[in-house]
Parts: structure tokens; sequence; C-alpha cells
């Protein structure tokens, strides 16, 4: 079974049901025919494919010095969502990259594949990808609306769920990316073991 990485506040909108839609670079030449026609490479996942979500992960102090494929296989895991205002781990964090399949918590069934440009995203799809929105009623007159993908308060907060899925995509691609790019976007929804 293939995995597929996500943040950690990503994982947090899976969960609670924010999050249905996630989009990953394809990597190489994209041609655009005059017809409406693309051409890439193969998507990685396909519709009716399940997938498990890797994230950040943890396994007791005196486990540490094992690689993944040594550790018991009932041995009980921790998980960081989210990785941030966390006090002392009883083991080291662990990258998301060696999480294996047996020791994974949440599995996606992909509904959808398609391949689109990151730059024509709509506002409804920003809110797929777990763009939140948030009315702030203390900021004049009608109040204010704001848009971010982290828990409120945020520093990080915009004025559009385009440019809030921006910034989002560009913390994880680069800068600008969201403008050159073209992706996969698959659709997906969450499977429990």
């Amino acid at each position: 079974m293939k995995g597929i990485l996500f943040r950690a506040e990503m994982v947090q909108a899976i969960v609670a049901g924010r999050k249905t839609v996630t989009r990953r670079v394809i990597k190489g030449c994209v041609a655009a025919w005059g017809d409406g026609t693309i051409r890439a490479e193969s998507p990685r996942y396909h519709p009716g494919e399940i997938v498990y979500i890797k994230e950040a992960w943890y396994v007791g102090k005196q486990h540490d010095h094992l690689k993944p494929r040594e550790l018991p296989r009932d041995m009980p895991v921790g998980f960081i969502v989210p990785l941030e205002g966390i006090g002392e781990l009883p083991g080291r964090l662990r990258s998301p990259l060696f999480l294996p399949e047996r020791m994974a918590r949440f599995f996606l069934k992909i509904k959808s594949v398609m391949t689109c440009r990151t730059r024509d995203i709509t506002s409804q799809d920003c809110m797929a990808e777990g763009i939140r929105i948030t009315r702030l009623p203390l900021c004049g007159p009608g109040g204010a609306t704001v848009y971010h993908w982290e828990d409120y308060p945020t520093p990080k907060v915009f004025e559009s769920a385009r440019t809030a899925y921006f910034a989002l995509y560009d913390s994880i691609n680069g800068r600008g990316a969201h403008d050159k790019n073209w992706d996969f976007r698959y659709e997906f929804e969450l499977r429990k073991p």
C-alpha cells in the first residue's frame, strides 16, 4: 500500500472532515493541447485505491535506537497533531517519511484524480483543501472575515480563501510555486482501519 504525506494541521483537517482534496505537483513535462487535452506523467494514486497517511510519530525512548522495520509489530505508536506547543516527548520524533503502513492510524480512499493548474483553483476547492473561514465580529461595522489553515488565532490570516491556499501551497512547494505548477488533484474520503 502506498503512503501519502500530510502536514500535522492538514491531518487535523482531514479527521475533522474539512479536507477532502489534496494536490500534488506534477513533476516533469506537462503539455496542454489546443483541444483542452492535457498530457502529463501518470498520477501516483488512482480512483478506488486505499492509501495510508504518513505523519510525524514516535515510540518509547527505549526503542529510539531501532529502525522502523525493527520495531515489534504490536509496538504502541504516538502521533503529534499539532506539532507546536507540546512538551517533552516520551521518545524522539520520527519523520513521517518512515512511518510503516502497519503503524498508520488513518487511511484514505481516492475518489477521483484530475490534472489542473494550481493558480486556477476555485474558492470552493480551497475550502475542500482545508482552508478555514473565521468571522471576527469585533472588527468594525459588520465585522471581518479571515481565512487560514491553522487553528485560530494564528498570525497567518488572509483576506480570501485563494490567498490563504496559495500561502499554504507555497510554504510546501516553494515561493511562487502556485503561479507556475500543474498538479494532480486528488479527491478522497477518510477510512478508519
